[in-house]
């Protein structure tokens, strides 16, 4: 009767892992974005040629990936150092 007893909560308890593992594959997962890359980045200054803007454009590319950035994230960022 105890074995009965006790494989029947072993059997609910497989039952609630797979439940609780399908739960968890379910959301999105945390992706981790360093936004202290942005130090990294110079600020453009309007008088500056036009030669620098690649060198500012590049700089930006690596940081974003580097930080994985979102598309919107690089944008404000943009805004925010010209």
């Amino acid at each position: 009767m105890a074995y009965a007893q006790l494989r029947k909560e072993v059997e609910e308890s497989k039952l609630e892992v797979q439940m609780l593992r399908g739960r968890m594959s379910l959301g999105t997962p945390r992706v981790h974005r360093d936004l202290s890359v942005i130090a990294l980045i110079p600020k453009r200054l309007v008088s500056e040629p036009t030669k620098h803007l690649e060198k500012f454009r590049l700089t930006l590319d690596a940081a974003a990936r580097i930080g994985r950035w979102e598309p919107k994230n690089t944008g404000e960022i943009i805004t925010l150092k010209l």
